[in-house]
């Protein structure tokens, strides 16, 4: 489905550009290379359904005005355009991008006429498109967040309102003034006060350059309002003059009384990340274990020992979870998909629950057959999971592009469900758990040695910390090793684990001292079986690891030692294959309670079945 934010973000953009192009038509000649160049690369690399409405209305409105400079602009842009074709496949874009507007723009600069403003203009423009190069502004900026992108259009109203209301030179470029100095980066805001100094000789250009003062920000508001009073009042100001520079302090006034309302007045770590405050406490922990270890490693060997592992973990488990690597925002993704050869005009990229992900965009105009073949497995190999395809949609407007919306699915549906039954009355020293995280279901059987309530606690205490571990994103087997360490000598019990990630359509199972686990394909009955030590018995133990491909209509039989092979392999043969997973095991557990059972019996069984949107 479409996303309604990014559908007004694309409309919005296609409204500005229209507006754009009508503006740049009733410039002067000499003055239109100003906004009508950063918009046409602009548009080309990042929107170029919009950047076609630009043109549209650029040259329909300058045709009206003047035939004769509506022919000289078109082959400007046709000029730009051809240049921009032959250096579009090499790696140093931007560079050349660069260096194409700055030579196309000479032309209309010289129509000035006066050395010193040719001059003038064309070392601005080389500063303004030098530092838009240095920040590869070009590709990674957002148009809100562009300053050729704003400052050309801020220049451009200057000069067109200018044209239109020759008495109120004043008002405009005040409010010139205050734009630049607000919306753009100081450095970008003063070359724009000489442009516009350059092209209109009365333009305040010592005011303009005084509200640079704003950004000192190691001044305090009350000094930087008075520095910018001096420096109108040495200019020895009219009343109107004094009224603009009143009205740019209140603007200011209001902006930063606006930043200082909303900024939030608490201590300086709450307004720190909260990511970074819990990797924070993370290697804090870490370095209490390791110092409890340092301290016990003279008096108790095997204390400090499971201290130093602990300390291990938790430095592993901080550095785990809060990787740098993390999903790929909008702007990596656009390098990565250009880097492919994909024309893309725009993304959006949303993050949903359980860890799924919906990406919105629009590219060159590409076919069905290339999106399933080449462009969502491109998606899926990015993003580690895969993705179907829920809109796609070609423009009906002159640019070739495609609209798609694709979201992450799971390839695999998993049903499952656990039953136990405690033998001769006693407590049951089995624990079975089956849970969901993420894309991922993970099923579990500990089995405490011997039974009652002791082997029952065994049991819980290793299901229990197995979970928070696997919840806190510790890889499965690592997690096994952990608690060894943790329960050595204290406590015994088997475990059985198994990860069935949806997405991926695999399954990753950790076996310690556990019963083999059975897999139903079709008519074929595998055994996954491994040969480990249970946890707790040894210092140092390795798990049994097996991953598997999973296929719809899978089965997978967990079960703990007080069940016998033969009697599932019986099951397997008498089963109904149209009963759910409950039902199968409810078949199951009525076959296993008919008989006397000598130890604590439990089942699990999980059943794959294809994911049905």
């Amino acid at each position: 489905m479409k996303d309604p934010a990014v559908s007004l973000h694309m409309n919005l953009e296609i409204i500005l550009y229209l507006g754009a192009g009508v503006l740049c038509a009733f410039l002067p000649l000499r003055f239109q290379y100003l906004m009508l160049f950063p918009f046409l690369t602009y548009g080309y690399l990042h929107n170029r359904r919009a950047l076609l409405f630009f043109l549209f209305s650029h040259v329909l409105f300058l045709g009206a005005l003047s035939v004769s400079t509506a022919y000289l602009t078109l082959l400007g842009i046709l000029i730009f355009f051809l240049l921009v074709q032959c250096v579009r496949s090499t790696h140093r874009l931007s560079l050349w991008l660069t260096l194409i507007n700055i030579a196309m723009q000479f032309p209309f600069v010289i129509q000035m006429q006066d050395a010193a403003q040719i001059i003038s203009m064309m070392l601005l423009l080389i500063v303004l498109y030098g530092e838009q190069y240095e920040k590869d502004a070009w590709i990674r900026n957002e148009w809100w967040d562009n300053d050729v992108w704003k400052g050309t259009l801020i220049v451009s109203l200057y000069l067109f309102f200018g044209i239109l209301f020759p008495k109120q030179e004043l008002l405009i470029a005040t409010a010139a003034s205050l734009a630049a100095a607000l919306f753009c980066s100081p450095a970008s805001a003063a070359v724009l006060f000489l442009m516009m100094r350059t092209c209109e000789p009365h333009f305040p250009l010592l005011s303009a350059i005084g509200l640079l003062v704003f950004h000192a920000k190691e001044i305090r508001m009350e000094g930087r309002m008075l520095l910018y009073l001096v420096i109108v009042i040495l200019q020895h100001p009219d009343w109107q003059e004094l009224a603009a520079a009143v009205a740019c302090l209140l603007v200011f006034l209001t902006a930063h009384l606006y930043v200082q309302r909303k900024k939030p007045l608490v201590h300086p770590m709450q307004g720190q990340d909260e990511k970074q405050q819990l990797r924070r406490r993370l290697q804090n922990f870490s370095g209490i274990f390791h110092s409890m270890a340092q301290f016990y490693r003279q008096h108790a060997h095997e204390d400090a020992a499971l201290l130093f592992q602990m300390a291990e973990g938790v430095e592993q488990m901080s550095r785990e979870l809060f990787d740098d690597r993390e999903q790929l925002d909008e702007k990596q993704l656009r390098e990565i998909l250009e880097g492919y050869q994909f024309d893309v005009y725009s993304l959006n990229i949303a993050h949903l629950a359980e860890g799924d992900v919906q990406i919105e965009g629009v590219v060159g105009r590409i076919s069905g057959k290339e999106m399933e073949g080449t462009l969502m497995p491109l998606l899926s190999t990015l993003y580690h999971c895969s993705f179907r395809l829920t809109h796609m949609e070609d423009s009906r407007w002159l640019c070739r592009s495609t609209r798609f919306v694709v979201s992450s699915a799971p390839v695999l549906k998993v049903e499952g469900a656990c039953e136990s039954i405690a033998a001769g009355g006693a407590e049951n020293g089995d624990t079975c758990s089956l849970f969901r995280y993420g894309a991922c279901t993970l099923c579990t059987i500990s089995d405490g040695m011997g039974n009652g309530a002791m082997a029952a606690e065994s049991s819980s205490l290793v299901s229990g910390i197995f979970q928070r571990m696997i919840v806190s994103g510790m890889e499965l087997s690592r997690a096994v090793r952990t608690i060894n360490q943790l329960v050595h000598s204290d406590t015994y019990a088997t475990l059985d684990a198994i990860c069935i990630d949806a997405h991926k359509g695999s399954a990753y199972l950790v076996k310690s001292a556990a019963c083999p686990t059975l897999l139903l394909r079709g008519s074929e009955l595998i055994r996954l079986s491994g040969r480990s030590l249970p946890i707790g018995i040894v210092e140092e133990i390795q798990p049994d690891c097996l991953r598997l491909q999973l296929q719809v209509g899978d089965e997978i039989i967990m079960f703990s030692d007080g069940v016998h092979p033969q009697e599932i392999l019986e099951w397997t043969r008498e089963k109904d294959e149209t009963q759910d997973v409950r039902g199968e095991l409810s078949v199951l557990m009525r076959k296993l309670k008919s008989r006397e059972r000598s130890d604590d019996s439990t089942v699990a069984i999980l059943k794959v079945e294809r994911y049905e949107v």
